[in-house]
């Protein structure tokens, strides 16, 4: 993205005309490494551009690793490419308005006042050396109200993250742009999409983003498979445990997508906000049976309360907004008051960290059921260096004995949420994967459900 800066003449940038083509002109020697230039209109107008890579974009404080890919650079686009717009994310919205300008906002601007009848305003009034149109009104809508996308500087955590209406121009651009960032085949030749997915993803996060993604990309007729030996997982395991497409025999170049930039598909509002439920049709009819074989024998016809508790990583990373979790203690009185009311026999809990099991033990007692299974410290990662569960784990085995333990983990962990999933209600410490997916897994049978807020 183009940021618009004052005329700095002590500087000799490379002097560009002011015309409609300023942006694609500029981004043709950002390719060969200038990120400057000055800008020369009429009437004496001077001002610089100067180019921001979009994936340097992070909130202040954010977790997200600096080296994680968000958003591509969009060098290349065409305004003018219709079937590769998607204009979905501000159909909600009656009112747009930017806080500043820069290329996105004046390309962005030009397209709502071009395909919608949106009210367009801008509290920057440098948008008008750009834009002449008697819709786009300088200053602020005077009402403020669910119906008015602000788009703001600061970057957003996660897309229209309060009150759901305030968005960072990168994302909305991004959201707006991104089939000509997929493909430059003709959108309606496509019949795949090939997801590839990050070694540090986890088995739940895995399942909950693909079933995100097809159930996003089927409405537009466009089937979503698993790259072969794209996770940390083999395909053998995978196949053996679930039904989730793989390789299509008549994919090929003509009509499949390959999506190598995991976070930017799933920072699309249309992903985020499809089902990211893991029904029970997705598991094999034997490893379901497996699952329902440990769970008579451990809870029997017992009234469990369910608590999920994820801690470890995501205390390390300092999850925040929407991912933070809560612990032991925040979570202490809601269980206290659930089991006071509703009189349960036992708690399972099911959790990675082992700070938090011992904590909770120390509360509950016998009361609380866990299974036995490899959990870890918050310390373990303070210690190492280490972000992510996936990375702990690589440093404390070695290859080969990584790749012999991680079947078994990965069945301790669907025992645990499968159990999670058959409770009478659950408590869980916020929004995560595994939440979901013991929500999916119990199809609406709970009691209770906290939190509420998913989907």
């Amino acid at each position: 993205m183009f940021i618009i800066k004052a005329y700095d003449t002590d500087c000799n940038h490379r002097v560009l005309p002011m015309d409609s083509h300023l942006f694609h002109r500029a981004a043709r020697f950002v390719i060969d490494g200038e990120t400057s230039f000055h800008v020369h209109g009429e009437n004496g107008l001077r001002f610089d551009i100067e180019y921001f890579h979009n994936n340097n974009a992070r909130a202040e404080g954010s977790p997200i690793p600096s080296d994680m890919f968000l958003y591509p650079s969009y060098l290349y686009y065409d305004e003018s490419d219709v079937e590769k717009l998607d204009l979905f994310i501000v159909e909600g919205f009656d009112c747009i308005s930017f806080t500043s300008t820069s290329e996105y906002s004046i390309v962005l601007a030009r397209l709502f006042l071009k395909y919608t009848d949106k009210s367009i305003f801008c509290k920057d009034e440098r948008i008008r050396w750009f834009i002449e149109d008697s819709r786009l009104i300088i200053g602020e809508p005077e009402n403020d109200d669910d119906k008015v996308l602000h788009v703001v500087d600061e970057f957003q955590d996660y897309l229209l993250s309060q009150n759901n209406r305030i968005l960072d121009p990168i994302a909305l651009f991004h959201n707006i742009f991104y089939r000509q960032w997929m493909t430059a085949r003709p959108w309606q030749d496509i019949k795949y999409l090939e997801l590839t997915v990050p070694k540090s993803e986890g088995i739940g996060s895995l399942l909950s983003s693909f079933s995100r993604v097809s159930n996003c990309f089927n409405n537009w007729g466009i089937r979503t498979f698993l790259r072969s030996q794209t996770s940390r997982y083999s395909d053998k395991m995978l196949e053996r445990m679930f039904h989730i497409d793989m390789v299509p025999e008549d994919s090929d170049e003509s009509n499949t997508i390959h999506i190598n930039s995991y976070p930017a598909i799933l920072s699309l509002y249309q992903v985020q906000i499809s089902l990211g439920y893991i029904p029970r049709s997705m598991f094999r009819e034997e490893f379901l049976a497996e699952l329902e074989e440990y769970r008579e024998a451990v809870l029997g016809d017992k009234k469990v309360l369910g608590v999920l508790i994820r801690g470890t990583d995501y205390v390390a990373l300092n999850m925040n907004g929407l991912f933070r979790q809560s612990c032991v203690d925040d979570l202490a009185p809601r269980i206290d008051r659930a089991l006071e009311e509703e009189n349960y026999d036992r708690i399972f809990l099911a959790t990675e960290d082992q700070d938090v099991l011992d904590a909770m033990r120390k509360r509950y007692g016998k009361k609380l059921i866990a299974i036995a299974q490899e959990r870890h410290r918050v310390k373990e990662f303070e210690s190492l260096a280490t972000p992510m569960i996936y990375e702990l784990e690589r440093q404390k085995r070695s290859d080969q004995a990584y790749e012999d333990a991680l079947e078994d983990t990965t069945v301790d962990y669907f025992y645990a949420i499968y159990l999670l999933s058959s409770c009478h209600s659950l408590i869980a410490s916020g929004i995560n994967s595994g939440f979901a997916m013991a929500v999916s897994l119990n199809e609406g049978r709970y009691r209770s459900v906290y939190p509420t807020n998913f989907h």
